[in-house]
C-alpha cells in the first residue's frame, strides 16, 4: 500500500518548542478529501486546537473533535497541479451557524451559504397548511453559490430538500403516511450540539415523530460540512431511527420509493451517473452512490450533487428512486416491511457530494472510495 512519510513542526501551547514526529499517510487520496482520525495522547496538543502537517506532496490539517467520543477529521489538501490556483486560507473562510429565529439555521463558511436545516415548521404563502413540515435540509448551495435543492416544487409539494421520510408507517392498525405528513410528522425537539472550526461545522439535533400527539420515535441527527476543496464539498449525515412503541417502515407499494430523498432545484440537460455509468429513470436498483447533474435554471451554472451511502447500513447497497425530473432516494426498505423495535435503534450513514460543473470533472467516483476508505495516519 502506497505511504508516505510526514515530518511536521508542531507547536505546544503558546510556547516556541517545536516537536518531531514520523507519520505514514495511508491511502493517499489524488485530490483534497476529509478524513478522521484518532491522535494518540501523547501526540496531542497542549492548548491548540488544530494541528498543520505539511510535507511534498500533501498537507494535512486536523481539527479536535467537540467531543471526547468523536475522533480528530481533518482534510488532506492533495498536490496542486501546475496551473491550479490554491486557495488562500483566511479568517474569512470560518464558519458560523445564524440563527434566522423563523426556525431555519444557517451555516455560512465564510460570507458564503453552505446549508440551510429548518428546525421550525415551514409553509409558504398560498401552500395548503397540511403541507407544513419541519427537520430537513433546504437549502444546499455549491462551493460556487449555485442552489442546487428545491422546496415546495409545483408538481410535488411534499418535497422537502434533502429529507428522510417514508410513505408506509405502520402502528398498531393504523397505517400513516410520514411522506405526506399524513397522521405521523416529525417535530423539533432540541438541539444536541452546534460546533464550528476552521475544516468542517457540526450541528446535532435530536428529533421526535408525533402520533396521536404522543413521541413514538426519537430521531437523532448529527450533520458534518466540511470546507469546500476546489470544486466540491463533503457533508456527511448520521441517522439513527429509536422506536419506543412498535413501528413498521416500508417504501411505496410497487415502486418502493421512501427513505433518504432528495429534490433537486430546476435544471436543463440532467444527467444522473452511478458506478456503472449513466442512468435512466428506474426503481430499486440496487448502487452504492448516484449523483445528479444539470445546466441550474437559476444561474446557468452546470453543477451537481450526489449521495453515498455507507457500507454499513442496513441492506447495503439499497435500491434507488431514480427521476431526470430532479430526484434521487435512497430507497431503504424499498417494498419489505421493517420493523423498528424499543431498545434496538437503526443506524444510517451518508456522505453528500455537492459540486460545481458534472459529475466527471468533480471525481465524484473516486470521491466514494475515500468515503470508503479514508486516508489514515499510522503515528
Amino acid at each position: 500500500m502506497r505511504y508516505l512519510v510526514l515530518i511536521f513542526a508542531l507547536l505546544i501551547g503558546c510556547g516556541p518548542r517545536e516537536k518531531t514526529v514520523d507519520l505514514k499517510l495511508l491511502n493517499e487520496p489524488a485530490f483534497d478529501i476529509p478524513f478522521e482520525t484518532d491522535i494518540p495522547a501523547k501526540e496531542k496538543p497542549l492548548g491548540n486546537e488544530h494541528l498543520n502537517l505539511q510535507t511534498a506532496p500533501a498537507t494535512l490539517t486536523l481539527e479536535s473533535p467537540s467531543s471526547p467520543a468523536w475522533k480528530w477529521h481533518g482534510i488532506v489538501k492533495a498536490n496542486v497541479p501546475k496551473g491550479t490556483q490554491k486557495v488562500k486560507e483566511t479568517d474569512k473562510s470560518l464558519f458560523n451557524w445564524l440563527d434566522h429565529k423563523n426556525g431555519q439555521l444557517l451555516l455560512l463558511q465564510g460570507l458564503d451559504s453552505v446549508l440551510v436545516y429548518n428546525y421550525g415548521n415551514q409553509l409558504p404563502p398560498g401552500v395548503p397548511a397540511d403541507r407544513a413540515r419541519s427537520s430537513y435540509i433546504h437549502p444546499i448551495w455549491s462551493p460556487s453559490g449555485v442552489m442546487v435543492t428545491d422546496d415546495f416544487p409545483e408538481d410535488h409539494l411534499h418535497h422537502r430538500g434533502l429529507s428522510w421520510m417514508w410513505p408506509g408507517v405502520y402502528i398498531d392498525k393504523d397505517t400513516l403516511d410520514h411522506w405526506h405528513i399524513k397522521g405521523i410528522k416529525t417535530e423539533f425537539s432540541r438541539w444536541l450540539g452546534k460546533y464550528v472550526g476552521p475544516l468542517c461545522a457540526t450541528l446535532g439535533v435530536e428529533n421526535e415523530w408525533i402520533y396521536k400527539e404522543k413521541s413514538v420515535l426519537k430521531e437523532t441527527v448529527w450533520i458534518k460540512a466540511f470546507k469546500q476543496t476546489t470544486n466540491a464539498r463533503a457533508i456527511d449525515l448520521s441517522l439513527t431511527l429509536e422506536a419506543k412503541v412498535p413501528i413498521k417502515l416500508q417504501g411505496k407499494v410497487e415502486k418502493g420509493y421512501g427513505g433518504l430523498c432528495l429534490r433537486l432545484a430546476p435544471r436543463e440537460e440532467p444527467a444522473i451517473l452511478s458506478p456503472r455509468g449513466w442512468e435512466a429513470d428506474s426503481d430499486l436498483e440496487p448502487l452504492a452512490w448516484t449523483d445528479q447533474s444539470g445546466l441550474f435554471t437559476m444561474k446557468q451554472q452546470m453543477a451537481g450533487i450526489a449521495i453515498f451511502q455507507h457500507s454499513d447500513n442496513p441492506d447495503f447497497p439499497a435500491g434507488w428512486t431514480l427521476r431526470h425530473y430532479g430526484f434521487l432516494g435512497v430507497a431503504w426498505p424499498g417494498m419489505n416491511k421493517v420493523e423498528l423495535e424499543p431498545g434496538n435503534p437503526v443506524h444510517m450513514r451518508f456522505r453528500i457530494w455537492v459540486h460545481d460543473g458534472d459529475a466527471v470533472s468533480a471525481n465524484v467516483n473516486d470521491a466514494y472510495q475515500y468515503f470508503l476508505s479514508p486516508p489514515e495516519i499510522i503515528w
